[in-house]
């Protein structure tokens, strides 16, 4: 099969410029499942390029990270699997930084 890494990038770019505003005002919320589809690609360069993005979003503005998981969890129309990978992303962002707080 053949690895398209030019949608990954693209949905890499938009999902990095959301630093910059809140959640919608860059990027409809579909986008953050293609995202999440992308992290689960059997294709590396994808996968990559993805995981990339959702580690800057989350260091650079993790309210809207935040955000992005809550909405993908909280929507039944999304696939599951996509779902079930913003539910995991949520416990390990709540669950690494509550050691922050506890010190």
């Amino acid at each position: 099969s053949r690895c398209y890494l030019g949608s990954a990038v693209l949905l890499a770019v938009r999902l990095y410029d959301v630093r910059f505003q809140g959640p919608s005002a860059i990027m409809p919320h579909t986008q953050i499942t293609e995202v999440l589809q992308a992290v689960q690609s059997p294709c590396q360069a994808t996968r990559q390029a993805a995981e990339t993005a959702l580690q800057t979003l989350e260091t650079d503005n993790f309210v809207a990270f935040m955000c992005f998981m809550v909405q993908e969890l909280a929507d039944e129309s999304k696939p599951v699997q996509t779902r079930q990978l913003a539910g995991l992303i949520l416990k390990n962002a709540f669950s690494s930084r509550s050691g922050l707080v506890a010190e």
